[in-house]
């Protein structure tokens, strides 16, 4: 038996690293803040829209499956570690209100391209 293991660069579920590193690259080039965000709108393959596109964050671990969540705490504070997702931050009102404003959607594409081997059984909605 092979044992594979990697570093996680973020303290979230895998599906949300990419869209939180997009979120703090932009928030750095463009010096961006939550006033001026109307909405976001992730795209991405269903099986991530499926299991992490909630807004209502009652746990940390929560948190941590939400790309909503995820993205919107690293665009308000440039963190993606495990501050990011503390009770402070699920509590603050501007993460929260920023949250509300993510979209996540289907790109079938992507979707078409997502390794089946990699969901070990899990079947798609």
């Amino acid at each position: 038996m092979a044992h594979e293991i990697y570093i996680k660069p973020y303290a979230a579920c895998r599906h949300c690293h990419a869209p939180m590193e997009a979120t703090l690259a932009l928030r750095a080039e463009h010096k961006l803040t939550p006033e001026v965000v109307e909405a976001i709108t992730v795209t991405t393959h269903r099986y991530a829209v499926h299991l992490h596109d909630h807004r209502d964050i009652p746990s940390p671990a929560s948190g941590k499956m939400s790309i909503p969540y995820s993205v919107a705490v690293a665009l308000v504070t440039g963190e993606a570690g495990m501050a990011a997702f503390s009770k402070e931050r699920l509590a603050n009102p501007v993460i929260q209100a920023l949250t509300r404003k993510v979209r996540v959607v289907e790109d079938p594409g992507m979707t078409q391209r997502v390794p089946h081997s990699a969901w070990h059984g899990w079947r798609s909605p």
